[in-house]
């Protein structure tokens, strides 16, 4: 736990978590989306991840980017529909989507060679995140492991 003077804040997160985040926005091909009710939010990729104290920089400052509350993340869930392109989605409280990083054409009904081997690559390296399921977050959910 991190302590503000008297008052206690759980840190869920753990450090892999914030690891996890960067490596995947870090590579090419990749989709940052937020979506909420009325909107949805798509940045291409590979985007830099800046750690604030309180917050991360998703994207570059000055330019396109997002700001996520680092203390939020609770965990990050990898899926693999066969009929979309993969996905690592990161998790905030009671499970709720913070993001999702979409891997661009990784869906099998559409990828190329290209793609088909990126997906492979992609499940290869999130795959142990994959929820038990695959119906998305909040169902079966496996949780990132410090390592």
């Amino acid at each position: 736990m991190r302590y503000y003077g008297q008052m206690a804040t759980p840190m869920i997160h753990t450090a892999n978590d914030l690891c996890i985040l960067e490596f995947a926005l870090s590579l090419p091909e990749t989709s940052l989306i937020l979506r909420n009710a009325g909107a949805i939010a798509e940045i291409r990729g590979p985007l830099p991840v800046r750690r604030g104290a309180a917050w991360l920089t998703l994207g570059d400052e000055g330019g396109t980017h997002v700001h996520l509350k680092a203390a939020d993340i609770r965990r990050c869930v990898f899926s693999d529909p066969p009929d979309a392109n993969a996905a690592l989605t990161v998790l905030g409280p009671g499970d709720g989507p913070l993001c999702k990083i979409s891997f661009r054409g990784t869906n099998p009904l559409r990828a190329t060679a290209d793609g088909r081997a990126r997906a492979i690559a992609v499940k290869e390296h999130f795959g142990h995140l994959q929820a038990a399921d695959d119906s998305g977050p909040g169902s079966g959910v496996v949780e990132s492991q410090s390592g």
